[in-house]
């Protein structure tokens, strides 16, 4: 679960060509997963992660990104270590039911019946891609896990 710099830098670059090959994504940007924006903030292997990737020309590697910046849609790819990802994935698994609990609670049940509402529930349900669907706008992005 614990990855080092290279391997972190060579997640970075599978979640790019992904993004671009099978999202469609011509110029995906790639985010560092850390405890803040700054570069030298994060463990040792993430601070190193991050001199690595800020030189790239292979993708649009677009810093440090936070938990918070995830869902917002700051990039296309987040790059962590395998626990934090496991983490992440785990948590938004837990977002569809929330959601679907806080919309029945809230509208009349009909409504959450329509097709329309069916759909937004079946692209928050983690199990419908065997991994999370993340944001909005030009085709969303995926929470997948990754494990070296």
């Amino acid at each position: 679960m614990d990855c080092s710099p290279r391997e972190l830098q060579g997640f970075a670059y599978i979640g790019a060509v992904y993004a671009r090959d099978v999202m469609g994504r011509p110029n995906p940007g790639v985010g560092l997963l850390n405890i803040g924006e700054e570069e030298e903030k994060g463990n040792s292997a993430v601070k190193e992660a991050h001199a690595l990737l800020k030189h790239t020309t292979h993708f649009r590697f677009v810093g440090n990104v936070e938990g918070r910046d995830i869902l917002a849609g700051a990039c296309d790819v987040v790059v962590c270590d395998g626990f934090v990802g496991n983490v992440v994935l785990k948590f938004y698994e837990s977002v569809e039911r929330l959601f679907r609990e806080l919309w029945e609670r809230s509208m009349k049940r009909s409504v959450a019946e329509t097709p329309g509402m069916q759909d937004v529930f079946r692209i928050l349900d983690y199990s419908e891609y065997g991994g999370g669907r993340a944001g909005g706008g030009q085709g969303g992005r995926r929470i997948l896990p990754g494990h070296r």
